[in-house]
């Protein structure tokens, strides 16, 4: 079995753009996309055959192992994109200020939560 490309997207470190770099050269049907607690649930019951296609894995996850790198009992190659900390929090927080979709977007706006006290 060939390794699969694992992309370990850490939040706001331009992960997004990176993606779509990614489904531009794989395609869709070899891509297996990892971010909600329901793509986690989904993915934990994969069959042989979705596996046996799948060449990229994107998304907030962890692996099976580091040591060596394995996730559902693939061999991986993993990367992922990294960002100076405190440029990443300061646009973690703007994000999670302006996007109303977001978790935090009613807690942080109604509450007056400021950078420092986000922190």
């Amino acid at each position: 079995m060939d390794e699969i490309i694992f992309f370990l997207h850490l939040p706001r470190t331009a992960g997004t753009t990176l993606n779509a770099v990614l489904h531009e050269n794989f395609p869709p049907e070899a891509i297996l996309t990892v971010y909600s607690r329901e793509d986690y649930q989904r993915c934990r019951m994969l069959d042989a055959e979705v596996l046996e296609r799948t060449r990229l894995i994107e998304g907030h996850l962890n692996p099976e192992s580091f040591e060596p790198p394995r996730l559902y009992g693939r061999p991986l190659r993993m990367f992922t994109l990294l960002r100076d900390p405190l440029e990443r929090l300061v646009s973690e927080y703007v994000f999670q200020k302006s996007w109303p979709s977001n978790h935090l977007y009613a807690y942080l706006n109604e509450n007056h939560i400021s950078f420092q006290e986000y922190l």
